[in-house]
């Protein structure tokens, strides 16, 4: 059985074995092998405990972790106070494609509703073509919007974006 609840700071392991399993999972061929190398669970844990598992709701099957979405209010210099962001969504591969995702990003968007949010924004690496497919299908649209990043080699992320 699925089960979808907010993440807590004791779940920080869990969130950082997600982090970089899926990172593996989802990158192997997009990113420098050299940059997901450098990666580990520990580091990924470390960095979501320093956050306290803010904001961020954690899928499981029968009591382990699947998944994770974290989400806030955006971060981006253009955003207007009442846009949210995605800060991530990640699912194992073998838990993709039951409509988990879409429950995670639901409980996201609901989450940033409550505060006040109007719409929704996310980055994504232009290469990922089926997490833009994913956000495509929910109503997300590209608006222009690019940025560089040093994941190794330097990569292109999209931002797309969806009314709430």
């Amino acid at each position: 059985m699925y089960t979808i609840r907010t993440a807590t700071k004791a779940d920080a392991s869990a969130l950082g074995y997600l982090h970089y399993t899926c990172w593996c999972e989802t990158y192997a061929g997009q990113l420098d092998p050299g940059y997901l190398s450098k990666g580990s669970a520990e580091k990924s844990a470390a960095i979501f405990l320093r956050n306290g598992c803010r904001d961020m709701f954690l899928a499981e099957e029968d009591g382990s972790p699947i998944g994770f979405c974290g989400y806030s209010i955006s971060r981006d210099n253009d955003a207007a106070p009442t846009c949210g962001e995605i800060d991530g969504i990640y699912l194992l591969q073998r838990c993709q494609g039951y409509g988990l995702g879409t429950r995670l990003m639901d409980e996201a968007c609901q989450a940033l509703r409550s505060r006040g949010c109007t719409e929704v924004t996310l980055w994504v690496l232009a290469t990922n073509a089926k997490a833009i497919g994913f956000y495509e299908h929910r109503g997300f649209q590209a608006d222009g919007s690019e940025q560089m990043v040093p994941y190794g080699q330097p990569v292109r992320l999209k931002r797309y974006r969806a009314a709430l």
